[in-house]
């Protein structure tokens, strides 16, 4: 389930909850783009990838947005995915209950629940403010985590 890919919106509320097993992205970005001021409140749950706020262009802004979220599913999953190149995270706010799962020592596989994944190649995080908290266990275990911000790309400020 995709709903909206948009380009340059200001002051908009989504609210979903799903149960569903496919994929949710709840709002899309797309390159050259600008969100601001909007708030995404997401309920997940389920065996599907989500991901509340997915910022996939380059060159994108996201600003004085907040992200509610409680994500219960057992695949990666992120309230903020950024993959888009040269983007801009500043003032958002993003609360999130997110799950933990066991550590994965030969690094071949991403941890279930990150709050912020970034996934892109010069990223900039700037007065933002993040509160994630355990929304259920995957996997027991001994070396259980949370991902608060999980980089995987270079030069990000």
């Amino acid at each position: 389930m995709n709903i909206p890919s948009m380009i340059g919106i200001n002051n908009v509320t989504i609210n979903v909850d799903t149960q569903r097993n496919s994929t949710v992205n709840v709002l899309t970005v797309g390159a050259n783009s600008t969100i601001e001021n909007c708030i995404i409140n997401l309920n997940a749950s389920g065996n599907t990838p989500t991901i509340a706020l997915n910022i996939s262009g380059e060159n994108t802004t996201a600003r004085n947005c907040i992200i509610n979220a409680n994500i219960t599913s057992n695949r990666t999953s992120s309230p903020l995915y950024v993959g888009g190149e040269n983007s801009i995270v500043e003032n958002c706010t993003i609360n999130a209950n997110i799950p933990s799962s066991q550590v994965d020592w030969s690094g071949n596989s991403l941890p279930k629940g990150i709050g912020v994944w970034i996934n892109a190649f010069y990223t900039t995080l700037r007065n933002n403010r993040f509160n994630f908290s355990e929304s259920c266990i995957l996997s027991d275990g001994t070396h259980r985590s949370l991902y608060g911000v999980y980089v995987r790309g270079i030069n990000t400020n």
